[in-house]
């Protein structure tokens, strides 16, 4: 019999990287399980490594006044695969980090607003606050950095 919980988290963790549905599928496929008994398991925690990325991510989203994911998906695009970097462009790693948030709002609710409910506080401590109002008044200018600087240190084809 298979292990649907660990089938469901390394599922999780290939959306979260940005996998194609057709890998994903073939991995289920590989596992002797359908989509629907993924689909229909019970969703369990990853773990306390998972709890604690899941929580730091969501803290640094409300830290960075909600540009957490656009900074993590500029980094991701320009750093090398041993610290972290996907080698993937930021178009991809942004929609897996957006993947990634709407799993921890609807799979763990709590976590996500004890998460964000820290990082504002982190915010307000640090006078951060200050930054990211005027962060917000020049939204589509700062919302675009991120992707403007991966593309800048991104080799052209």
């Amino acid at each position: 019999m298979s292990d649907l919980a660990r089938i469901k988290r390394n599922v999780a963790k290939m959306v979260d990287m940005g996998a194609p549905e057709s890998e994903v599928d073939q991995y289920i496929a590989s596992e002797g399980v359908t989509v629907e008994d993924v689909r229909n398991a019970p969703a369990q925690s990853g773990g306390v490594m998972q709890t604690v990325t899941d929580f730091a991510s969501r803290a640094n989203d409300e830290l960075f006044a909600g540009w957490g994911d656009e900074y993590r998906a500029g980094l991701k695009s320009v750093l090398p695969e041993f610290m972290g970097g996907t080698g993937k462009p930021y178009s991809e790693n942004i929609e897996a980090e957006r993947a990634r948030q709407r799993r921890i709002q609807t799979e763990r609710p709590a976590l996500d607003v004890a998460a964000r409910t820290t990082g504002l506080g982190a915010q307000l401590a640090t006078g951060a606050g200050i930054v990211s109002g005027g962060q917000r008044a020049m939204s589509g200018t700062a919302a675009a950095m991120p992707q403007t600087i991966a593309q800048a240190l991104t080799p052209s084809a």
